[in-house]
């Protein structure tokens, strides 16, 4: 039984406007909102469903016999490639909220798990051991450590990158000191060679800054966070240029074929301050929040 099924089913048998986390509670336990966000979207576009647009997170019910169903506002991932200079802001669309519990949740759930708790142990592990990238067979090491666990595919662009040459911009940029003080320009510096490095180098100098000074300075880039950002914010401005959340995939795209790392994490902190997250790692949870229940 599919998603559309199992919520359908239990909606029908609450009989009564019922919430996201409802049905994710009683459906799907463990799971996160963003798990759902796109099957409820297609529901209330065939008119199977019907949102309130007025109440967070998602509240939906069942049409009632003969009702005359309005015309759903389109919050679809299939909606998300235009953009209009006359939208009100006012107007904000449904976002996922998250709370210090969520992000606890998600840090327990990541470390328990018996290949991803593991493999970030490793990882911990190694850095601590082989802390500084002063040794090019050390960051040699480390890089194919990174490349394994985070599926980074460098051996793809072989034809395009040299390890020696990623070796050689590690030991030349004074990596230790600024990585230890959270420097985001490090990742941009890093991340242009002959192919776009951003995901890569973001997690290179999270790792360090993570479990080497126990700090949490940076935010991973990769393709999951950029595909799912956009369900826990309305709108973002960037640049002058005001995106929905159906665009926010484009905005960071933006960021990284610009290699502006610092943007990425300022849009970060905009979803974790409009979610009041002050706790300690806050940046790195939220990234296993995300990244868990969409990998």
């Amino acid at each position: 039984m599919g998603n559309a099924d199992v919520i359908m089913q239990f909606c029908e048998a609450a009989n009564e406007p019922v919430t996201a986390r409802q049905i994710i509670d009683a459906c799907f336990p463990g799971k996160h909102q963003p798990y759902i966000n796109a099957t409820i979207n297609t529901l209330v576009q065939n008119k199977k469903l019907i949102r309130n647009d007025s109440i967070r997170p998602y509240t939906i019910r069942l049409p009632m016999d003969g009702e005359d169903i309005p015309e759903p506002k389109d919050y679809s991932i299939g909606n998300r490639n235009t953009y209009s200079s006359s939208w009100n802001i006012v107007d904000d669309v449904p976002v996922t909220t998250i709370s210090e519990e969520s992000l606890e949740e998600a840090a327990r759930r990541v470390n328990c798990d018996p290949r991803y708790g593991e493999e970030a142990t490793i990882i911990c592990n190694c850095f601590r051991k082989f802390p500084k990238n002063n040794d090019g067979d050390i960051i040699a090491m480390k890089i194919a450590l990174i490349d394994m666990t985070n599926s980074t595919n460098l051996n793809k662009h072989l034809s395009k990158i040299y390890l020696t040459k990623l070796i050689a911009k590690i030991l030349s940029c004074e990596f230790d000191k600024r990585v230890a003080v959270g420097d985001a320009t490090l990742i941009s510096e890093l991340a242009q060679n002959e192919i776009n490095l951003f995901s890569f180098f973001s997690k290179y100098c999270l790792y360090h800054n993570y479990y080497v000074y126990e700090r949490d300075d940076f935010a991973i880039f990769d393709g999951v966070m950029q595909k799912h950002l956009g369900e826990f914010i309305s709108h973002y401005k960037y640049k002058d240029k005001l995106y929905r959340s159906s665009q926010i995939h484009n905005c960071i795209e933006t960021m990284r074929k610009t290699y502006d790392y610092e943007g990425y994490l300022k849009l970060i902190d905009t979803i974790l301050e409009n979610n009041n997250i002050q706790g300690k790692g806050k940046r790195r949870k939220f990234d296993w929040l995300v990244w868990y229940d969409n990998r």
